[in-house]
Formats: C-alpha cells, sequence, structure tokens
C-alpha cells in the first residue's frame, strides 16, 4: 500500500486553496476576466506563481472544473498550458486551466528538498 507523503499533501492543499479562490468568485457571481490571468499566492511561507486560463464561456454563474497543470524539468506554467493545448482544450470543453509554477525551474530535482516535499 502506497502511503501518501507530507508533499503530496501540499499539492493537494494547494489545489484545494485555488479551487477555493475560484468557487468563492463565483458564489459572488462575478466573473472572472476571460484570457490567461498571471497570479500570485503566498502558501507555506512561500509566495508562488500561477497562471489561469479562463474560457469565452465561462460567466461566473455555475460551477465549472479545474484543471491543475504541472510544468515539465525546466518548464513553467505559461508553456505547460500552452504546449500541452490546456488553453484550446479549456476554451472547447469551457473548464478552468490552472498551471502552477515550481519555485525552481522543476518540481522533481531531488537535490532540492523543498520542491520534492511541494510534489510528493
Amino acid at each position: 500500500m502506497v502511503k501518501p507523503s507530507l508533499g503530496f499533501s501540499t499539492v493537494i492543499a494547494l489545489a484545494l486553496v485555488l479551487t477555493s479562490a475560484i468557487a468563492a468568485f463565483s458564489q459572488r457571481r462575478e466573473a472572472l476576466q476571460h484570457g490567461t490571468l498571471w497570479r500570485t499566492l503566498r502558501f507555506d511561507g512561500i509566495e508562488r506563481t500561477y497562471r489561469i486560463h479562463v474560457p469565452l464561456k465561462y460567466d461566473g454563474k455555475k460551477q465549472v472544473p479545474v484543471a491543475i497543470v504541472l510544468h515539465g524539468f525546466g518548464g513553467n506554467s505559461k508553456n505547460a498550458l500552452e504546449q500541452g493545448k490546456w488553453i484550446e482544450k479549456s476554451e472547447k470543453e469551457g473548464f478552468l486551466a490552472v498551471g502552477l509554477d515550481g519555485t525552481l525551474k522543476s518540481y522533481t530535482v531531488r537535490k532540492f528538498s523543498e520542491q520534492s516535499a511541494f510534489v510528493e
């Protein structure tokens, strides 16, 4: 049996924070600006950046799915959303696409414990 580690819990918590923030906009019946927006948040004492793509179909009146996108080694949220065609998929299907940035260039560099703990 695989036990989730503290890092995995951190990723889930961050995803829930982002989802809760988006849900708060929806509950107030405020639509997010359409397009790809760059945002920051402070989580676990570290300022983190992310991009959120809001499709033209989204009006803030109903809840929609959220896709959390992690970039690969040397990447960033912008490239992950664009090269993975998440923006096109978001527009077609009507979901919000959120690309998270690591504080380094990769989530998987083992010698940097902060990055490993963030997603393990």
